[in-house]
């Protein structure tokens, strides 16, 4: 057996050596999420598109004239967002402006509402400086933050939800992108039946499809599902060659380990070859990587908690490596609240519960039962705990590397 980030680096090596995707489509700001830019964005403008005040206040003219405390200026007007201030300020003159509305062309500071005193007769509005203010106070000058022709977002960047407002605000209502890649998905056994028909005795419904499936929603590609396949060598064999010429990776659940029904491993065989079988991984010993033609296969354990830790680990990082793109595993540390004995010799992803406790540090709870057949204790855990081949024993309050699950954290 190979250990996880050997089997890790082989499928990125091997990822690597497939020529990068350069097709590219154009889609609508909203459905970008997740895809890989395939071009610069220029931006056309600046940010700010023109001065503006950071602050609800009073804009300020001086000509000459300090900020000092106790300085008076009369009011002669106002500017607020989408309305700005149609004239020029005479010295000791001020605007009534509003956060983000446009300072007149000429002012030299913007002071705080807070920070004057308002004087108001039938005839003027009047203004006193309660402090000081420095010169260009509470001013965002026109393309302090992003100038005309500035690339924001480089080709190969990978789209987030954080990235919406700034292509938002350059005016981006669709960005070029990579096309996705196409990834076929299938389940094999004689035992499955999908969710909604009646069971008969030995019969389960298919859990690892709709997991596999679940599990590549955000991510920049095109989901073939094949169905559930029967345990029947000629049939599994027909459907992965059809399946390797239509997609760019295919995805199976199920038939890779070593029992008399499972025939996915020696059809691959056949059809392909195997780069690595098996890895030192507990849930998830049976995982198969290799080639059938030009498509990549992973073949994930028929377990549902193991196929969700083998795509995690090994499907999902290579998917963005087709595009070049590498993206942080998020992992934290945390103070175990119980210990943990196990035997070693295998990479171990333990479900946890991960909260504060009264000192405000991260402490996790491995208190499931760890069987890896038991979806329902991965449904109430928020979080992996990752635990290194070599070592058995982990006390109580150890710190320990957890992964937080996606959508069980705000």
């Amino acid at each position: 057996m190979i250990h996880v980030e050997d089997l890790r680096r082989i499928i990125i090596e091997d990822i690597n050596s497939i020529p990068k995707k350069t097709e590219s489509e154009s889609v609508a700001l909203l459905n970008a999420i997740g895809r890989v830019l395939s071009e610069d964005i220029v931006s056309d403008i600046n940010i700010p598109t023109s001065s503006v005040s950071a602050m609800d206040g009073y804009a300020l003219h001086s000509s000459g004239q300090n900020f000092q405390e106790n300085c008076e200026f009369v009011c002669i007007g106002e500017s607020i967002a989408g309305k700005p201030f149609d004239g020029v300020l005479g010295s000791g003159e001020c605007v009534r402006i509003m956060t983000g509305a446009v300072i007149p062309e000429n002012t030299d500071c913007v002071v705080m509402q807070e920070n004057v005193q308002r004087e108001e007769t039938e005839n003027k509005i009047t203004i006193k400086l309660m402090k000081t203010q420095p010169l260009g106070n509470n001013i965002r000058r026109e393309g302090e933050e992003v100038s005309k022709g500035l690339a924001v977002l480089k080709a190969g960047h990978c789209i987030s939800v954080t990235d919406i407002p700034l292509l938002a605000s350059v005016g981006c209502g669709s960005v070029n992108v990579y096309k996705p890649l196409k990834i076929a998905v299938f389940s094999t056994g004689d035992e499955l039946r999908e969710a909604g028909e009646v069971l008969q005795k030995g019969q389960i419904y298919d859990s690892n499809r709709p997991t596999v499936k679940a599990l590549l929603q955000s991510f920049p590609v095109i989901i073939n599902d094949y169905g559930i396949i029967k345990d029947n060598p000629d049939e599994i064999s027909r459907i992965l060659e059809k399946a390797a010429s239509e997609n760019d990776i295919v995805v199976t659940s199920g038939g890779v380990s070593v029992g008399d029904y499972d025939f996915l491993k020696d059809c691959v065989s056949k059809l392909g070859n195997i780069v690595q079988y098996k890895v030192a991984l507990k849930p998830g010993k049976p995982f198969v990587f290799g080639h059938l033609g030009k498509a990549r296969y992973f073949g994930l354990p028929g377990n549902p908690l193991s196929t969700t830790i083998s795509a995690t680990l090994f499907l999902l990082p290579a998917i963005y490596q087709y595009f070049g793109v590498t993206l942080p595993k998020l992992s934290v540390k945390a103070k175990l609240g119980n210990e943990i004995k196990r035997r070693s010799g295998r990479t171990e992803l333990q479900r946890g519960f991960v909260e504060k406790d009264a000192n405000n540090d991260w402490v996790v709870y491995t208190q499931f039962s760890q069987d890896s057949h038991r979806i329902y204790q991965l449904s109430q855990a928020n979080a992996f705990v990752y635990l290194p081949a070599e070592k058995a024993e982990f006390e109580k309050e150890e710190y320990v590397e957890i992964f937080p699950l996606n959508g069980k954290f705000l």
